[in-house]
């Protein structure tokens, strides 16, 4: 994935996409420098949920990889889920309906219900 998808960065996130023909299809890293498992887990679920906030808006025929960066685990939420939109803009990935623009600029907070399967 890496070696052939499009890298688009945020201070927190990275976000490797390639097509595919299904999906949007979603993988999670986080290194082993963010230390024990418990942390990196940590990292992780606060990651798929901030992803989990987007998913019906997702463009189907990608295939995306979010890579945490340093400084993701001592990020509030908001930093977290507006560092995931930034790359899901930039990407091309993210379908917004005509007049929604942001979540930061409208100042909704998006909470889709049901479980975290989705990711």
């Amino acid at each position: 994935m890496r070696s052939t998808g499009a890298l688009h960065q945020h201070g927190l996130v990275a976000l490797y996409v390639r097509r595919a023909d299904d999906g949007p299809r979603v993988g999670f890293t986080v290194g082993r420098r963010f230390g024990s498992a418990v942390r990196r887990n940590r990292v992780r679920r606060r990651l798929r949920e901030a992803v989990r906030q987007f998913l019906p808006e997702l463009a189907s025929g990608w295939e995306l990889l979010f890579v945490a960066r340093s400084g993701v685990e001592q990020a509030g939420f908001g930093a977290i889920i507006l560092a995931v939109e930034r790359c899901l803009l930039k990407s091309g990935v993210l379908v917004r309906a005509p007049n929604r623009g942001t979540s930061a600029a409208n100042g909704t907070d998006r909470h889709i219900s049901g479980s975290e399967h989705g990711c």
